[in-house]
């Protein structure tokens, strides 16, 4: 059987770099030899339907970001995230919204950037840089201890941040400031919160 689509071993290696991986750390993930991934990247061996949904589950991509290609790391700044404030509006309007070039990143068609520009945030996300984040897959499963943006909602406004994401002992997930302080509780995942991507990078523009 031939593979799902021409370019997508190369995905799987971008992606992998994405993730921190080396070849080794994802034949080992995937219960493989090494020899086996590095022929699914090179394009040796056919990447299947099978192949697809595992590298998927173990690297945490929808199985769409595999086939698609990237942008050249051009993202779009689609949000501003202040966990102090709550807004009318559910992303910036068109007109505020804005391209950046990531320097040596890899992002997909489907990611997006979100702008901090209050508190509640984590150390690694100040004030000023931007969450590069992917849209959550119907089916995803919810990662312990991962990085998410999301979206409150209260009488017709809505507040985003970043949030770490947790399972109690009885399968409750909680959503935990990533900066623990008292003004931010960890509050428990309910209709009225939104998760609208899972946060894959960051990127902070240096003075000129």
């Amino acid at each position: 059987m031939s593979g799902i689509k021409k370019g997508v071993g190369a995905r799987i290696t971008e992606l992998r770099q994405l993730r921190g991986m080396t070849l080794s750390a994802l034949a080992r993930a995937l219960k493989t030899s090494r020899t086996t991934v590095y022929r699914l990247e090179s394009g040796a061996q056919p990447v299947n339907e099978t192949w697809l949904e595992r590298v998927a589950n173990v690297l945490d991509f929808p199985i769409t970001d595999l086939i698609l290609t990237d942008v050249g790391g051009r993202i779009v700044v689609k949000f501003e995230a202040d966990a102090d404030r709550w807004v009318a509006h559910k992303e910036l309007p068109i007109d505020d919204q804005f391209t950046i070039e990531l320097p040596e990143e890899t992002v997909t068609r489907q990611s997006f950037g979100v702008r901090v520009t209050g508190a509640g945030q984590a150390n690694r996300l100040p004030i000023g840089s931007i969450g590069i984040c992917r849209p959550i897959a119907e089916d995803e499963h919810l990662k312990h201890d991962k990085l998410y943006f999301v979206r409150e909602s209260k009488d017709d406004k809505y507040r985003l941040s970043f949030k770490e994401l947790k399972h109690d002992k009885e399968g409750r997930i909680w959503l935990s400031p990533p900066d623990p302080a008292p003004e931010y509780s960890a509050i428990p995942l309910n209709p009225s919160i939104a998760i609208l991507g899972i946060v894959t990078g960051a990127y902070v523009q240096m003075d000129a």
